[in-house]
């Protein structure tokens, strides 16, 4: 995730060094051998893994409590900007354990832990925790400068959180700094006026987005300018989508000069829904390229993290090892006759109350079993459909658009299929790797020599917090769809967007087959497809009359 129009302020490394304490104190600012070396190498180098072995040092052997806690600080940055957010949470807090709130001159550090770690919980999505955060940073921040800069991040997690006059009202309640720059004045507009626009959307936030565009185009102020393209690009994007995708197209242009990969992959993904369908291939083909290698490298830097908490931590669990087998002997020991006591008294009080419980269950279970007759009659049409129809269909499906198919890979599919028609009465959902990948699968089998299927967005974190039962519906829809495709589009070109709105997933399928015309009647599989999504609360929408293909959005509200 990637927060983008407004910047969540840091005012981390020298809130916690440097006191700007109103009053004077007389207490030095700790240091260390290894916190000067960490500061070295974060300050005047590229190496921040360096850095982070330094401070991670001086955490380990802690001569005094605020340097440990400025050094789990500067950990938590570093972790930041590799994308470890949990790991900026079990630094953070590890910091904040440190401080001693009673000390007026360890507040300023206390605040700034407060700080990354709603950061890191905005970045995470977790808004209502962010926010909490960041008001335990201003309540333990004697600055009024630094409050105003925990302020705009609350107006962040507001806004990433969908309450846009909340996050306007905190915005403007920050009082103009003195001396403000012309680009601190750009930035003021574009946020103010995105924020109204979101708020309230007859506000038409145009002049000022051109106005700060033009004071950035002007100091050649190639960030801002990336992020007035991208505004601009979001409000064009319900009312006119040749101004989207102009702006969509300048932002990819300009990122791609600048090499910000972050910039780029939202413009490609704002490109990949907004070209044509031949364009968008292209696109879509580049953001899978470039989000691998972001996904990559930010995995890797977290890695390197884990690996070196693990080789300090290594040793002083070596020392302890033999005192604590000792003692997992005792517990186990103990566990075994609580285990063997405990188990005869509840086979005790299980026999004197089965009985009782034996008589109400049975005239429960024969009300229950009518109502299941009824109910499993309605469920298995439309099993049989999802299992053996759609099943052998994307069998022939595969036999069809593979020149040679080895007989052993056949008979494994009629066999899996074979033994999933044998189970059709069972509710059972044991799906086999993460969700991501099985739709991945999905589309592979359909894909064909003459049909071209692509997917945006079809990534893990698509799927996470996802009810079981919601994904299993969503497999279903997604295969009948491929499946009605291939029967009636005759289409070349396919794209399926996956994209979280809120608290709603939006799925988009576009071909550019024959589409639906405006008397089309939906047949049994487009109505099956209908009423699953109807069951888990959603939405499907079918775009009739389209010549360019067919178009169905679905969107399915999710409440974790």
């Amino acid at each position: 995730m990637r927060v983008h129009p407004l910047l969540l302020i840091a005012l981390i490394t020298f809130a916690c060094v440097k006191k700007q304490s109103p009053e004077p104190s007389g207490d030095q600012t700790p240091t260390s051998p290894d916190f000067q070396k960490g500061e070295y190498f974060y300050d005047s180098t590229n190496q921040k893994d360096s850095a982070f072995i330094y401070f991670n040092n001086v955490t380990e052997n802690p001569k005094d409590s605020l340097l440990a806690a400025m050094a789990y600080a500067y950990m938590a940055m570093i972790q930041h900007a590799a994308g470890d957010y949990y790991g900026v949470q079990e630094s953070a807090l590890a910091g904040i354990k440190l401080i001693r709130e009673d000390n007026p001159s360890q507040l300023y550090c206390l605040a700034s832990l407060y700080n990354v770690l709603g950061r890191s919980n905005v970045e995470l999505r977790d808004y209502d925790a962010a926010i909490r955060y960041f008001n335990l940073a201003m309540a333990s921040q004697p600055d009024e400068g630094y409050k105003n800069a925990y302020r705009n991040n609350i107006a962040v997690a507001l806004r990433e959180k969908g309450d846009y006059p909340g996050a306007l009202r905190t915005l403007l309640s920050i009082e103009k700094q003195r001396g403000e720059s012309k680009l601190d004045l750009a930035r003021r507009i574009t946020n103010i006026s995105s924020l109204k626009w979101k708020a309230d959307k007859n506000f038409n936030p145009v002049a000022d987005l051109h106005y700060a565009l033009d004071i950035r185009i002007k100091a050649k102020n190639e960030i801002g300018i990336t992020a007035s393209y991208n505004h601009l690009s979001d409000f064009y994007l319900s009312r006119n989508r040749d101004s989207a995708l102009f702006y969509a197209r300048k932002m990819y242009s300009l990122s791609s000069e600048t090499n910000n990969a972050d910039d780029q992959i939202d413009a490609l993904r704002k490109l990949t829904s907004l070209a044509p369908l031949a364009e968008s291939r292209f696109y879509f083909e580049r953001y899978e390229t470039l989000n691998d290698s972001i996904q990559t490298s930010r995995s890797a830097a977290k890695n390197q993290f884990a690996v070196i908490r693990y080789e300090s931590e290594k040793s002083k669990a070596e020392n302890l090892l033999l005192q604590e087998d000792n003692a997992q002997k005792k517990l186990q020991i103990l566990t075994q006759r609580v285990l063997v006591f405990g188990s005869i008294l509840v086979a005790a009080v299980i026999i004197a109350i089965s009985y009782w419980h034996y008589r109400k269950k049975k005239r429960e279970a024969e009300q229950k079993l009518q109502a299941a007759v009824r109910d499993n009659q309605l469920k298995m049409s439309q099993k049989i459909h999802d299992t053996v129809a759609n099943g052998l269909y994307r069998v022939m499906s595969e036999i069809e658009h593979h020149e040679t198919i080895e007989k052993n890979t056949l008979l494994d599919r009629i066999e899996e299929l074979y033994e999933r028609s044998r189970d059709i009465s069972y509710e059972t959902f044991d799906p086999e790797g993460n969700a991501g990948d099985r739709i991945n699968r999905i589309l592979k089998v359909f894909a064909s020599p003459d049909t071209k299927i692509s997917a945006v967005g079809n990534q893990k974190k698509f799927w996470i917090d996802i009810p079981p039962s919601y994904v299993k519906e969503l497999e279903q829809v997604l295969q009948e769809l491929l499946v009605n495709m291939k029967k009636h589009s005759g289409a070349r070109n396919v794209v399926l967007s996956f994209s979280r709105s809120g608290d709603c997933l939006e799925i988009l399928y576009k071909d550019d087959g024959r589409g639906f015309h405006h008397n089309f009647v939906k047949g049994r599989g487009l109505s099956s497809t209908e009423t699953r999504i109807n069951q888990i609360g959603g939405e499907t929408i079918f775009a009739v009359g389209n010549a360019g293909g067919a178009e169905i959005k679905i969107i399915v509200p999710i409440t974790t």
